[in-house]
């Protein structure tokens, strides 16, 4: 019987142009991304956070790779809607108590 290694890393990036060059470079599956203030800056509103996560989700698609993506954030706000993205799987993780470990990630959905 063949077992399939499950592997998992961290990479600290800070702009959105270096997130989506690693994301190639490694082809990753499934990407966790921190909210803030990468998707939308602290203290703003569900406008920003709506557009930061659309903004995102256009890079993701991108990465032939993803399969799936988590939007992950310390705080209890939410997106007006979690949106589709064909061929992703896309989740929101709201108090999520980061620091978050990949298993969580897929344990606690959206």
């Amino acid at each position: 019987m063949r077992e399939d290694r499950v592997t998992s890393g961290y990479v600290r990036v800070t702009q959105p142009a270096d997130l989506f060059a690693e994301a190639r470079r490694l082809s990753v599956r499934t990407m966790v991304i921190d909210v803030e203030p990468l998707v939308a800056p602290w203290d703003s509103g569900t406008d920003a956070l709506d557009r930061g996560i659309a903004r995102i989700l256009d890079e993701v698609r991108t990465v032939p790779s993803v399969r799936a993506v988590t939007f992950s954030t310390n705080s209890d706000r939410r997106p007006s809607v979690v949106p589709a993205c064909p061929g992703i799987q896309v989740a929101y993780l709201a108090s999520a108590g980061k620091p978050l470990h990949p298993a969580q990630a897929r344990c606690r959905g959206g």
